[in-house]
């Protein structure tokens, strides 16, 4: 079985050394040891060593075999030629040792012994050498490599930066956009990746500059207490790190000009293509404008902001809800996915949340007139049956894409710069009631949102806010709007608004004040009526509120017996 195997190996060198026939050396090389194979197999002596001496020429050869492709013109030929030299007196010595007959064996058999182990000796001398040069070449392939990648990459940043500071190339882009090619999502991407590479190249230097002062300053002559320790935060993008990454501002990067010119290219792409962010982690794109809240809802505060060191945004906080919260990281991972598909003009767009500011902030575009309640006080002439009709399509919007609010209110809908309502807060009350475990009905509750909640929510007989519960607080939403004033407003006390609601299942009363009669029709009051039906199933969706408001704003008749259609 040995002798076989033997046989096999020197039939397997010759095949090699066909291999290598189109290899300048590698051939002779082969042949070599082709012949030290097959004179190793005639030694009459020391049997186990001879086969032995024949694996390692056999291994050797297989070597060069695996680097055949690297041969030519390389230091490895230089290898293979050092090998030649060495393999030419081992087949010389098993030449010689093959050809003596059974008694020069017997009489020189010490010798034999001798030359074996220097010519197996000199082989893996050989191997050694080999394979050392061998692994600097792959690693001088592998630096060449990554030096041709580093050329590249730089080619396209340099190239993604020359498109987004090129009014004409922005101008393709939106044209590109236009004809349905989504090409102004990808250059955002790219630009807001080249960004945060442009950051963490920066924090690594000086995280590297400050290690570095670290250990060549002299360790204190005594210390009087115990010293801490805190390790330097890690700039590492990924999603765990950036909700643990510190409460800082990001640094300043040394290619400041070169980051300069990346915010204000994607800040004229998103401008003139009107996409939102394509990233939804904004870490390091966002600083925060002072530190004192400016606005606040029932779960959250609002901050003034900056994206991009341009454009004005809103930073929403829910309260007591930490950066490093695991079970709200979860969540709002999930809510980034189902909020980045939402694409209509009555809901509010969101860019993204950002991590690095303690808190978890949503961060969408500002409005700069507020909510709708806030906007017709400063405008008392604005047409509010738009305003509403709007707003329901938004609603409408939101629920074909099976998302309950859960919080309406005039605080809830804004105006944005053209005048057009916009929702916001949407889908809050679930992302609370998962992060708080307690019942959003009892959260809403108590936070002074009974006024606008319906009854079903009040006593707890549903948990959780559903689509007929919206269509009830949309209709307070409206009587808000157009009274100027929140809902029952002749209680003060909200104990009372939910004994007249619980209790004495009453409706709001119809409002008498001629400022409110211009908009309040007939139609309009019936429509808040069927809203408000302590039936939930009775409710009208959505979907027939928004019909209805647009018929009332072109002052068409609405009509009642398909109010239960659900298309």
């Amino acid at each position: 079985m040995a002798t076989y195997s033997f046989l096999q190996g020197a039939t397997g060198v010759m095949q090699i050394a066909g291999n290598f026939s189109g290899v300048p050396y590698a051939g002779a090389v082969a042949t070599i040891v082709a012949g030290i194979v097959e004179t190793t197999r005639q030694i009459q002596v020391h049997r186990r060593t001879s086969n032995r001496l024949g694996a390692k020429a056999n291994m050797l050869m297989s070597t060069l075999q695996d680097h055949s492709h690297r041969l030519v013109g390389t230091e490895l030929q230089e290898a293979v030629d050092q090998i030649t030299t060495v393999l030419e007196k081992v087949h010389k010595r098993t030449r010689k040792y093959s050809r003596y007959n059974r008694v020069r064996c017997f009489m020189k058999m010490s010798e034999i012994e001798k030359g074996l182990e220097q010519c197996e000796s000199e082989l893996d001398t050989s191997l050694n050498i080999f394979n050392i040069n061998a692994n600097i070449a792959i690693q001088q392939t592998q630096a060449e490599t990554q030096s041709i990648l580093r050329a590249d990459r730089a080619a396209t940043e340099d190239l993604l930066l020359q498109i987004l500071t090129n009014q004409e190339d922005l101008r393709r882009v939106v044209r590109y956009q236009a004809a349905g090619e989504h090409v102004a999502e990808h250059l955002m991407e790219a630009g807001q990746r080249e960004l945060r590479n442009i950051r963490d190249h920066a924090q690594h230097q000086e995280l590297m500059i400050a290690d570095r002062r670290t250990s060549s300053s002299p360790p204190p002559a005594s210390l009087s207490g115990p010293t801490s320790f805190s390790p330097p935060a890690s700039s590492s993008p990924s999603i765990s790190s950036s909700f643990n990454s510190p409460s800082t501002q990001p640094p300043v990067p040394q290619e400041g000009e070169r980051y300069l010119q990346y915010q204000r290219g994607l800040f004229e792409l998103h401008r003139a293509a009107g996409i939102p962010p394509t990233v939804k982690r904004l870490n390091g794109e966002v600083t925060k404008l002072g530190d004192i809240a400016v606005t606040g809802g029932t779960y959250s505060d609002v901050w003034v902001g900056e994206w991009l060191g341009a454009e004005k945004v809103a930073l929403k906080a829910l309260r007591n809800i930490k950066a490093t919260d695991v079970k709200a990281q979860k969540r709002f991972e999930h809510e980034i996915l189902v909020w980045d598909k939402l694409r209509h003009d009555h809901v509010l767009s969101f860019y993204g949340i950002v991590t690095d500011l303690g808190q978890i902030h949503m961060v969408s575009p500002w409005q700069e007139h507020g909510n709708v309640l806030e906007y017709v006080m400063k405008n008392p002439d604005v047409n509010r049956i738009h305003l509403l009709c709007g707003a329901s399509q938004g609603i409408e919007y939101l629920h074909s894409r099976n998302i309950v609010h859960g919080n309406l209110k005039c605080a809830n809908i804004l105006v944005a710069s053209d005048g057009e309502a916009r929702i916001c807060d949407f889908g809050m009350s679930s992302v609370m009631e998962e992060v708080t475990e307690r019942a959003a009905s009892a959260t809403l509750t108590a936070a002074g949102s009974a006024r606008w909640l319906a009854p079903e929510l009040i006593e707890g007989s549903i948990a959780s806010p559903t689509f007929p519960a919206d269509t009830y607080s949309f209709a307070m939403a409206m009587l808000e709007l157009l009274t100027g004033r929140h809902p029952f407003a002749n209680l003060k006390r909200d104990a009372s608004v939910i004994h007249n609601i619980v209790v004495l299942k009453l409706m709001p009363t119809r409002p008498e004040a001629s400022e409110v009669k211009r908009w309040l029709s007939d139609e309009l009051w019936e429509l808040m009526r069927r809203c408000w039906s302590s039936d939930a199933p009775a409710r009208p969706p959505m979907s027939i509120v928004a019909r209805d408001m647009k018929k009332i704003e072109e002052g068409l008749p609405t009509t009642e017996d398909d109010s239960m259609d659900t298309s």
